[in-house]
């Protein structure tokens, strides 16, 4: 009885414990902001070992916060950087895994979010039917640092789009998994527009 039920509660306490047949609820399970589920709380109090419990919540969910805040400031540094596009495809898969491994279902939404937006405003203001260059040499585009959709840059997109996909799937989000792949079909989409 010390085994199941302590690793289930811990697991609860952690917000680490899924069940199979969640899918995309709004609730804030995991979420570094909340305080923790009702449930959480409870099956905390029933722990074999309060000292694990405590151990835990003291030292791993503030080194998890950091490490997320660190993935989402980085992103953000790097979003329209051509010369650094390797780096953040690099790091968002990294983060990506990151929400996977420690089963973190709202910070990969919100993780999911940003990056669609850094599409979009990649879409919207670095355009593909943007001129390439002006009589200056520069591209002529409103995001500063972005060259463009060159076949490198979609490819890695495409990459990272697969990552966050596989991502979705094992954290058992379908309606995001859905919005992922509407994503890779709007990456498909710049791709085509770039070669007529």
């Amino acid at each position: 009885s010390n085994g199941e039920g302590g690793d289930a509660a811990n697991a609860a306490s952690t917000g680490t414990g899924e069940t199979a047949g969640d899918d995309d609820d709004d609730g804030e399970d995991g979420d570094f902001y909340g305080s923790g589920t009702p449930n959480s709380i409870l099956l905390s109090t029933m722990s074999t070992d309060p000292e694990k419990v405590q151990r835990e919540t003291s030292l791993l969910l503030p080194a998890l916060k950091f490490l997320w805040e660190v993935y989402r400031a980085v992103l953000d540094i790097l979003k329209s950087n051509s010369k650094l596009e390797r780096l953040y495809h690099g790091v968002a898969a990294s983060a990506l895994r990151f929400c996977g491994e420690y089963k973190r279902r709202v910070e990969f939404r919100r993780l999911c979010d940003m990056m669609r937006m850094h599409l979009g405003n990649l879409t919207k203001y670095g355009g593909v039917g943007m001129t390439r260059f002006e009589e200056t040499g520069k591209p002529n585009n409103k995001v500063r640092g972005w060259e463009g959709w060159t076949a490198e840059a979609i490819e890695l997109h495409l990459q990272t789009r697969f990552v966050q996909l596989e991502t979705a799937s094992s954290l058992r989000l379908y309606t995001e998994g859905f919005r992922t792949v509407e994503d890779i079909f709007n990456i498909l989409q710049i791709s085509r527009a770039r070669r007529k």
